[in-house]
Formats: structure tokens, sequence, C-alpha cells
């Protein structure tokens, strides 16, 4: 099932969980999940983090990933690293999931509520 999306089909590398290695990935923001996948022809593949609470973080010190960023959902102690092609790409990912997050907490969509840092 392939959600719809306020966020679709952007690009990203995704950091493995128990490696160091980095997969290309697409991404959508979609009400208040994150979805990814590896295989965007699958759309069966869509694997989603939940966005409700989550800290979403710019991260600086990874070597040859200057537009990273770590998502870790509120009921989780996983912390998910992607990293973005582009400044431009970053910020409207972290955008979109700022706008979600600040329509889920007050039913209005008004990212210059949200701070990214």
């Amino acid at each position: 099932m392939e959600p719809s999306e306020s966020i679709s089909n952007l690009s990203l590398f995704k950091k493995r969980h128990r490696t160091a290695k980095w997969d290309k990935i697409s991404i959508k923001v979609s009400g208040t999940k994150f979805y990814y996948t590896t295989d965007i022809t699958a759309s069966i593949q869509w694997k989603p983090i939940e966005l409700s609470g989550a800290s979403v973080a710019d991260v600086d010190d990874i070597p040859g990933y200057p537009y990273a960023f770590s998502v870790r959902p509120k009921t989780s102690s996983r912390i998910y690293y992607f990293a973005s092609t582009s400044e431009e790409n970053k910020l409207q990912i972290l955008n979109a999931v700022c706008d979600q997050q600040f329509k889920e907490k007050s039913g209005a969509g008004d990212s210059a509520a949200c701070i990214i840092q």
C-alpha cells in the first residue's frame, strides 16, 4: 500500500542500522509518518517512521554527508540517520516534517512556528 503524501519521492541516503553502509532510498512524508523505501517499484515495501513527538536533529559530523539529519521516534530508542544530496532538499524535508508535527498539535500548518536547528 502506497501512502498519500505531502512530500514525495525525494532521494536520500539512509544509514543502515547495524553497519556503517548507506543505502539510497526514496522518502515520503504523509500525515504523522515518514515513509522510506529502497525499491520504489514495490509499493508494499514502504517502511514507516512515526513523527508524532519525534526528535529531528541536524547532524554535522558524518564525513562525506554534509546534509545529514537524524530522526528519533518518541516511542523508540532507535535513531535513524538520513543524508540529503543538497541543503535545499534537506530543508524541504525538515520543513515538511515540522509542518506535520505542527498540524498534529494545533490543527493548522505553519512551518514558521517551527525552528530547524
